[in-house]
């Protein structure tokens, strides 16, 4: 039996419990991917307030990564759509009264959210609106911009540190010699290939 402990509609991760095993698991999902991790690395995702929790099951190993692939196709058509609507009103309604309002939504919910994409597209269109004109709403702005880019970093490091970890429990002896980029280059070669070994290798 497979339950998945928690997966992020925002770029694919997924932790997956087998037994007494935790693994990571990230797009594109393959056999050779799968990391075990421990508990720790799990609340620190969840930490982030992106992951959802609700404990599906899979019976094979097979069944886990169709079920994560059709997840994550989902989310992105979710949000996508999401992006889409916040885009079409701005566009259709006047500028500083709905600019403010979805600024204030960016702020308050996108980013905190983890909402991160659709956050980057909105601001993107609020970039030439004539709502910027207004003193206020231009301070808010330059804010927002510096509450995305925070928002990024912090993601990106909390993302890098799982996957030193992930490397470091793993790939102890290979990523002292080696180092972690090359452990990391060759992972997403083998996924890639979908095999080891280059074609025509024996």
């Amino acid at each position: 039996m497979y339950v998945l402990e928690a997966f992020s509609p925002l770029d694919g991760w997924a932790f997956v419990r087998h037994d007494a095993d935790l693994l990571l698991l990230r797009p594109p999902y393959s056999y050779t991917l799968a990391f075990c991790v421990d508990a720790g690395m799990l609340q620190e995702a969840l930490n982030q307030r992106d992951f959802d929790t609700d404990g599906e099951t899979f019976l094979e190993w097979s069944a886990v990564l169709n079920g994560l692939r059709h997840r994550l196709e989902t989310a992105v058509d979710m949000l996508a759509s999401k992006e889409a609507s916040l885009v079409a009103d701005l566009l259709d309604h006047p500028p500083l009264e709905l600019a403010v309002e979805t600024l204030r939504e960016v702020r308050k919910r996108l980013i905190p959210n983890g909402d991160l994409p659709a956050a980057r597209s909105v601001l993107d269109v609020l970039a030439s609106s004539d709502a910027l004109e207004d003193s206020e709403f231009r301070e808010d702005y330059k804010n927002a911009l510096a509450e995305l880019r925070n928002a990024h970093e912090y993601s990106e490091r909390t993302r890098h540190d799982l996957v030193q970890r992930s490397i470091a429990i793993h790939f102890e002896s290979a990523s002292q010699r080696f180092g972690e980029h090359a452990i990391i280059a060759a992972a997403r070669a083998v996924s890639e290939r979908g095999r080891v070994w280059p074609a025509g290798r024996a």
